[in-house]
């Protein structure tokens, strides 16, 4: 069982849906190209913000933001 203590709603969902998804070899909710979509939405809501809110093409063919990797921490229960 999976302790929620510390973890948002949403990711105890993306979570869960993960493991079934390893668990009976199905595609989770969230997938790696949903994800990946995602992101490639934010970044290019800020490069129109920083453009000056001008409409930017999809799919990005710039990305001049670095993209750092933050480091996180999930609190597991024994």
């Amino acid at each position: 069982v999976l302790c929620t203590r510390g973890i948002f709603e949403s990711d105890h969902r993306y979570i869960e849906s993960l493991l079934d998804a390893i668990e009976n070899g199905i595609e989770p909710r969230a997938s790696g190209d949903n994800g990946r979509k995602t992101l490639e939405i934010t970044i290019a809501l800020r490069e129109s913000h920083r453009r000056g809110h001008i409409p930017v093409q999809l799919p990005l063919e710039d990305r001049p933001q670095t993209i750092v990797l933050a480091h996180g921490s999930l609190t597991w229960c024994d």
